[in-house]
C-alpha cells in the first residue's frame, strides 16, 4: 500500500531541454482538467506563473539533473502550485502528448520537435533562439459520457483558430479520460484574456451527438 498526501493547487508543466548537463532552453505552461479531473485538456502558453517561482522551479530541475547526471534530450516534469510552494507530481524524458510541443512550437516560433530529436540523431541541439511569446491555447475535446460524433461546432471569435480532429463524424468517442475528438489552438491577443478564456475553451465547444 502507498500513502501520498493529495496536494490541490494550479497544475502547471515544465518542458526543457537537457545539454551538457544544464538547462539549455526551457517552457512553462498552465494546464488545467475541465472534463476528467486528471487528465489535462486545456492549457496555455506562456506562463501565468510569477518569474520568481519559475527561477525556484528551474533551480530544483537543475539540482536533478546534477544529482542523476542527466544526459542531453527533454526532461519534462508535472507540478502543482500551492501559494507560495510548488509540489513536483512527475518528471519524465518522454515527449508530451497531444500536440503539446504544437503549443510550444505556436508560442515560442522554437522548434521543439527539432530540439527533442536531436539527441538521438547524434546532434548538437541548437537552443539558442530567443523564445517570443505569442499567445496560444490548446484544448482537447472530449467529453465525460460516450457519444457517437455529429459535427462539431466552435463559437470562439479568434483570428488563429486551428482544428485537428482525432475523430470523424458517425465515430463512437468513449468517455474522457480515453476518448478524444480532436485537438484546437486558439490564439489570444490580449494576455489577460488568455488566462481567463484558457480554462473555459470546452464551453467555446459544441459537440453534435447522433
Amino acid at each position: 500500500m502507498i500513502i501520498e498526501e493529495f496536494i490541490e493547487g494550479s497544475l502547471h508543466s515544465h518542458s526543457a531541454f537537457i545539454r551538457n548537463g544544464k538547462i539549455a532552453i526551457d517552457f512553462f505552461v498552465d494546464e488545467f482538467c475541465t472534463v476528467y479531473p486528471y487528465q489535462v485538456n486545456c492549457s496555455n502558453s506562456p506562463s501565468a506563473l510569477a518569474s520568481d517561482l519559475q527561477a525556484r522551479l528551474r533551480e530544483s530541475i537543475d539540482r536533478i539533473i546534477t544529482h542523476l547526471n542527466v544526459v542531453d534530450g527533454v526532461f519534462h516534469t508535472q507540478f502543482i502550485v500551492r501559494g507560495d510552494d510548488f509540489y513536483l507530481i512527475e518528471t519524465t524524458r518522454r515527449c508530451p502528448g497531444d500536440l503539446y510541443p504544437e503549443l510550444i512550437m505556436k508560442s515560442s516560433g522554437v522548434d521543439y520537435i527539432a530540439l527533442f530529436l536531436a539527441p538521438f540523431l547524434g546532434e548538437t541541439m541548437l537552443a539558442t533562439q530567443i523564445p517570443r511569446h505569442d499567445l496560444w491555447a490548446r484544448h482537447t475535446i472530449s467529453r465525460d459520457h460516450d457519444i457517437v460524433l455529429g459535427g462539431v461546432q466552435n463559437t470562439f471569435s479568434s483570428k488563429g483558430f486551428i482544428y485537428y480532429p482525432i475523430r470523424h463524424v458517425g465515430e463512437k468517442v468513449v468517455a474522457a479520460p480515453f476518448g478524444r475528438v480532436g485537438i484546437i489552438f486558439i490564439q489570444f491577443s490580449d494576455q489577460n484574456e488568455l488566462f481567463l478564456e484558457t480554462p473555459r475553451m470546452k464551453n467555446y465547444i459544441t459537440l453534435h451527438e447522433l
